[in-house]
């Protein structure tokens, strides 16, 4: 797998990360180890949106968001939430991904 991870780069391709909360903290080792490798975490890692359920998922995305090779896909995450629960988690992936 990590071989394959590492011979991307040569043709420009990324890599999509689909994860689940739990996933997260084992994804940022997988990004550390591949610097130069874009990673675009899809749907901000399924969280658990209608539970209410944002930790340890919001400690570890903002983890991985502090990697410059990593963007993310929002798309999806309409089958996550009812609307009036979407706001929290909004708030929350713009501000851990805001340029500094």
């Amino acid at each position: 797998f990590r071989r394959g991870i590492s011979r991307l780069c040569e043709f420009d391709l990324t890599y999509d990360l689909l994860l689940f909360p739990r996933h997260v903290a084992r994804a940022v080792r997988l990004v550390e180890e591949f610097p130069e490798q874009p990673f675009i975490l899809d749907h901000i890692a399924k969280p658990f949106i209608r539970d209410g359920q944002f930790s340890p998922w919001r400690e570890d995305l903002r983890t991985l968001a502090a990697f410059p090779n990593v963007t993310c896909k929002l798309s999806g995450l309409v089958t996550e939430a009812r609307w009036d629960a979407w706001r929290p988690h909004r708030r929350t992936r713009c501000r851990d991904s805001a340029p500094t």
